[in-house]
């Protein structure tokens, strides 16, 4: 069984807010009665998608990510923009990787890093997939695709050359619904 504790917000202030994101400094009460400062980032929500071909294959994108300053395999991400979750991950097939999908399966969510961020991801799979035009913004112009094979994807992330957390989980999340299907 979890424990219930509760920290009580004392106060809250918008250290910085963008488009993306807002980081706060919180003073918060702990069970004990201490007040402690704790920064983190609100984040609106993202979505993950993993988009199969009808031969089993994953489209992935290599991208370069500044933070760590190398490009990295990934399947097709992005923030909710106030939008339902399902139509942000239509809108992210079609810029990033240039598809649409006839089938979106919800298969769970997860929170990206609960110790500094409420970023709550949920994982879509998409299936009967058609190609259209790409609608890429100014961070995503060096994109390439990659066509996959869905068991390969698996063995790249046990030998490490998967290295972004969504993509890890979204696929895990993946392999497991499609073993379920089988059975």
């Amino acid at each position: 069984m979890i424990r219930k504790l509760k920290w009580i917000t004392v106060s809250s202030k918008k250290v910085l807010k963008n488009k993306w994101f807002s980081l706060l400094h919180d003073k918060v009460k702990l069970p004990g009665g201490k007040i402690i400062d704790y920064f983190y980032m609100d984040y609106p929500g993202s979505i993950v998608i993993v988009p199969i071909t009808n031969d089993n294959e994953v489209l992935m994108i290599e991208q370069y990510r500044y933070p760590v300053k190398k490009t990295c395999l990934e399947v097709p991400a992005g923030s909710q923009e106030g939008e339902e979750p399902d139509v942000c991950a239509r809108r992210e097939l079609e810029e990033e990787i240039g598809v649409k999908s006839d089938k979106i399966t919800y298969l769970g969510s997860f929170y990206s890093s609960n110790s500094f961020s409420n970023e709550n991801v949920k994982v879509f799979l998409a299936e009967k997939l058609k190609y259209v035009k790409h609608k890429r913004d100014e961070t995503e112009k060096s994109i390439k695709v990659k066509k996959r094979p869905f068991k390969k994807v698996v063995e790249d992330i046990k030998n490490g050359k998967i290295v972004d957390g969504l993509t890890i989980i979204a696929l895990l999340f993946t392999e497991k619904h499609l073993s379920l299907e089988d059975n």
